[in-house]
């Protein structure tokens, strides 16, 4: 399913700057003639650059969809998933163990060494930034973009805030649960009367996933579509302006 989307995907949007090539964002609308870009019966003469521009956004698009299907679906989400799996079977339990907070600790480890340095960095910068984008772009371009491009800027959009709340929620939930569990840990008779039990939960610290040197905590899926609306908003306050 996924070879065939890379495929189709790259090809689709190849025919739409092949057909439209000054459609914004695209590398055409920056490059071509302003003379060719407001009169559509001139396109023909531009043909070959149409088609070199449809060759160059296809195959740069299929370069940056592979790469991040690959790290985003194929493994940061994935990998958040399942530690929010496994903390919510733990806590199923009515009586939580030490030892398996300790093995969550290393699925958290190994999730952070893999993910917080670039990946989930990038995720949290680039995400937001291409929400108020085409959140923008399909407001203040609405007789710009043409009838059969408009349904790609709602997909984009809408892949954007759904995979922007399903990581962070998740890396919150994480969080979130570790939490609850430390709190209980403390609570708990038996571990307060061992000495050894204590100073392991004493050591506990909650379960975070980083990305740098900041991690995700219960609000932060409110935060970043609160800033993605209110930048939106200041954007095309200022776009207003400017008429």
């Amino acid at each position: 399913m996924m070879s065939t989307t890379n495929i189709l995907l790259p090809v689709g949007l190849g025919l739409v700057v092949l057909f439209n090539p000054c459609m914004p964002p695209f590398l055409g609308s920056f490059i071509l003639p302003l003379d060719h870009c407001q009169q559509r019966q001139n396109f023909s003469r531009v043909s070959g650059l149409s088609l070199g521009l449809a060759i160059v956004e296809a195959v740069s698009f299929t370069q940056i969809f592979v790469a991040g299907t690959f790290y985003n679906i194929d493994g940061l989400l994935p990998g958040i998933a399942y530690v929010v799996m496994e903390c919510n079977r733990a806590i199923e339990f009515d009586r939580m163990e030490i030892s398996k907070f300790r093995e969550i600790q290393v699925l958290e480890k190994l999730l952070n060494d893999c993910f917080k340095k670039r990946i989930f960095p990038i995720v949290a910068w680039t995400l937001p930034i291409l929400q108020i984008a085409f959140c923008f772009s399909m407001i203040q371009l609405h007789d710009k973009i043409s009838f059969a491009a408009f349904p790609m800027y709602v997909g984009m959009y809408v892949d954007c805030v759904v995979f922007n709340m399903l990581v962070f929620v998740g890396a919150a939930r994480v969080n979130t649960i570790s939490v609850g569990w430390i709190t209980k840990f403390v609570k708990d008779d038996k571990i307060r009367n061992s000495k050894w039990k204590m100073k392991a939960v004493s050591s506990f610290r909650p379960l975070r996933g980083e990305f740098g040197s900041n991690f995700a905590d219960a609000l932060t899926p409110l935060v970043i579509q609160d800033f993605c609306s209110s930048q939106t908003a200041s954007l095309l306050l200022l776009a207003g302006k400017t008429k």
